[in-house]
């Protein structure tokens, strides 16, 4: 079930008592994006198979990334 990317964000500032900024905000609304077509993007896969699903964020330090995913494993 998707949820509504305002309502995301909101509760991430919410959350970490912090205004995210165009970047994070664009990340969230994109993994929001991907979680919301696939059925479970963290299934259980075989160690040895070849491809392997996922999300990859990148930045420098201190840009929110761990702060994002937390908050979608959560």
């Amino acid at each position: 079930m998707k949820i509504p990317n305002k309502i995301l964000i909101n509760k991430l500032e919410k959350i970490n008592s912090i205004i995210l900024n165009k970047h994070q905000i664009d990340a969230v609304q994109e993994i929001n994006s991907i979680l919301s077509k696939t059925k479970s993007i963290f299934q259980f896969t075989p160690f040895f198979t070849k491809k392997k699903k996922g999300i990859y964020l990148y930045g420098r330090a201190g840009r929110g990334k761990t702060m994002i995913m937390d908050y979608f494993i959560k």
